[in-house]
């Protein structure tokens, strides 16, 4: 059985380093797990690795779209995930080495296809809790997503908020879409 790499952490820190020499050593190819290096531009501020790493090793999801378009999270895992598959079952070892959270986490842990995010919907609930307060949002998830709100802190908003979205787009609690990971 093969066993999948992880070179995680903070920029600057050496991972795409350690991953090009590990790679080299062991015949692995390179999954990326930064959600900036997808993009062909900008090559200033995003730390791409050299050239000659890029060469010398196979890496995946490095400059694949333009900044013109969108990609997520979930199109990321899919991708990523049958690339791995393909990888372990001709034998080659795999590195992913990057450092998004949310790309690592979905790789671990699996992610669901939910709704869109819908900008004005959020903006409404956004507003809601300046005028009513984030409790009044937390309660609203307790109501619906019981579930959800035991993992999610009143405080974080964010998460409250996008629970509420894809209760209100999809009809069916989070927790519920969250079973349909892949």
């Amino acid at each position: 059985m093969s066993k999948i790499i992880f070179i995680v952490g903070p920029t600057a820190t050496g991972k795409t380093d350690l991953a090009f020499n590990l790679a080299k050593k062991i015949k692995a190819e390179v999954i990326s797990c930064d959600s900036m290096l997808v993009y062909k531009q900008p090559q200033i501020i995003i730390s791409k690795p050299p050239s000659f790493m890029l060469r010398g090793v196979k890496h995946h999801f490095i400059d694949i779209i333009s900044v013109e378009q969108t990609y997520d999270v979930f199109t990321y895992c899919k991708e990523a995930t049958k690339l791995i598959r393909e990888l372990i079952s001709r034998n080659i070892p795999v590195i992913v080495c990057g450092g998004t959270g949310m790309y690592i986490k979905a790789l671990l842990d699996g992610i669901f296809q939910g709704p869109s995010s819908d900008t004005a919907l959020r903006q409404v609930l956004s507003n809601e809790a300046v005028v009513y307060g984030k409790e009044h949002l937390y309660k609203r998830l307790r109501e619906f997503d019981p579930e959800t709100a035991k993992k999610i802190s009143p405080n974080d908003i964010r998460r409250v908020i996008r629970a509420l979205e894809v209760y209100s787009i999809a009809g069916v609690p989070i927790s519920e879409k969250q079973k349909e990971n892949i």
